[in-house]
């Protein structure tokens, strides 16, 4: 889940630069082409004339189509123009190229974990920011970015324990200031979410009211609202259904529980949530179901084989 959408991620990210007339990635890249790229980089940096810095960088791939730098860079600008997917099918080409060629530089993971964050897609996020922060050690500035990130990622997904986990890696290591600020973003949220667990006991308990409206208005918070912490739902829930008999659960109510879980099922569950609710799903589906019912429990079981079980304890550092 996207718990927080803010603009922070600049102070986050991280890119290179290379003023030489001799390419250090790649020394065989004749110099004009170094020399546009860094012109390109340059206009970059101050935020003008990205147009003409990405034709540039276009005109420069033209010749040399496997150019690190100026895939990397002009990766960089669509970025920041709001072209997060072209954005990101460049910077996966300048990781291949990096691969291909055995390029000594892991700030391209960073970056595009980064990018990947910013688009939404935390799991691929995750992949490239752990990769970042295994190639990264010994790398201070880079490395205290990568950790950053990685705390980042981790509030946008909830887990506040891993987020704090590797901010804390930050500070002590580096007196990261960024890590300060998302540190503070994690307290917020830690509050926000301790004030909300107590809303969602009235929450579930007004999903099989008579009054539709407010029946919509419960199920809708609970399955969609970032201001519920999925694991909290997720175990209320299921507790409904496990006790579906006292008071009775209509079949709507159960219709409704079915759906939650169905749209909380992208956050990372607890081994016994999923245990839980794959049990309640074989004992439903024993009995004889209205056809609404039976369509929304076969999404469900469905959706169950896609859940992430959430790790014990967060990812090796080494």
């Amino acid at each position: 889940m996207r718990v927080i959408k803010i603009g922070l991620l600049c102070f986050l990210a991280c890119g290179r630069t290379s003023t030489a007339q001799s390419d250090r990635f790649q020394p065989d890249t004749p110099p004009s082409l170094v020399a546009k790229v860094d012109q390109a980089k340059e206009k970059q940096l101050k935020g003008h004339d990205l147009d003409k810095a990405s034709a540039e960088l276009l005109e420069v791939l033209a010749q040399k189509p496997n150019y690190y730098r100026a895939l990397f860079n002009l990766g960089l600008i669509y970025q920041s123009q709001g072209k997060t997917e072209d954005a990101l099918q460049k910077l996966t080409q300048a990781k291949l190229v990096r691969d291909q060629n055995h390029i000594s530089d892991p700030s391209i993971l960073n970056t595009l974990g980064w990018v990947y964050l910013d688009a939404g897609k935390l799991d691929l996020a995750e992949q490239s920011l752990l990769a970042a922060l295994k190639e990264e050690q010994g790398n201070s500035p880079a490395n205290e970015r990568v950790l950053n990130n990685l705390g980042y990622l981790y509030l946008q997904k909830g887990d506040t324990q891993k987020a704090r986990t590797y901010l804390q890696k930050s500070l002590d290591a580096y007196h990261s200031q960024g890590a300060t600020k998302v540190l503070k973003l994690v307290d917020d949220f830690e509050q926000t979410q301790s004030q909300s667990v107590k809303e969602i006991p009235n929450l579930i308990s007004q999903i099989d009211v008579d009054n539709s409206q407010i029946r919509l208005k419960a199920v809708n918070a609970l399955a969609f609202s970032s201001r519920y912490a999925s694991a909290a739902v997720i175990d209320v829930v299921i507790q409904r259904l496990q006790h579906r008999d006292s008071p009775t659960l209509s079949v709507q109510g159960r219709i409704n529980c079915e759906t939650i879980l169905s749209r909380r099922s992208s956050a990372s569950w607890t081994r016994q949530q999923l245990n839980d609710a794959k049990n309640i799903v074989a004992d439903l589906g024993k009995a004889e179901l209205s056809a609404p019912e039976k369509y929304t429990l076969d999404e469900l079981k469905r959706t169950l084989q896609t859940v992430s079980v959430a790790e014990t304890a967060p990812p090796p550092i080494n």
